[in-house]
């Protein structure tokens, strides 16, 4: 039984629950976005090469464009045993330049932040999660002056 569970855990990504929240989902002109992210075996004592968080800006019009994209190690070469739970608590300083979130009937800047573990097969991951990102940009940014 527990070789077609370690391959459904392969396929699927089943083998650690992953969550992510945000201290503070709305950041103002501070740029600064402090995660909490919690990893849990759903079986198995569990090793991942690297535990991650992805930050990206997308654009919706007709079409999906990422404005923004990056990815932070958090942790590498992890270990957490059945019955475990580990947390980390990370702090993200966005670039200023970035642009802010903008909803609207036909276009829109959406912020998304996702946690995952390196692990072989699926990584397990939190899903997307969204945050919201309020800054006034210069008008020299938006020219790139």
């Amino acid at each position: 039984m527990g070789l077609f569970k370690n391959v459904a855990n392969f396929v699927t990504g089943g083998a650690a629950e992953v969550q992510v929240s945000l201290v503070n989902p709305v950041l103002g002109d501070e740029h600064v976005l402090t995660a909490s992210i919690n990893v849990k075996p759903t079986g198995d004592t569990i090793h991942a090469k690297r535990l991650y968080l992805i930050v990206q800006a997308v654009e919706e019009s007709s079409t999906a464009n990422q404005l923004f994209s990056e990815e932070y190690i958090i942790e590498e070469g992890l270990q957490v045993n059945s019955g475990d739970q580990k947390e980390w608590t990370y702090e993200i300083n966005l670039p200023s330049h970035v642009p802010p979130t903008y909803l609207a009937k036909h276009f829109s800047v959406k912020w998304m932040i996702k946690a995952a573990l390196d692990m072989p097969g699926i990584d397990p991951n939190s899903g997307w999660q969204p945050f919201v990102l309020n800054n006034e940009i210069a008008i020299e940014n938006l020219r790139g002056e």
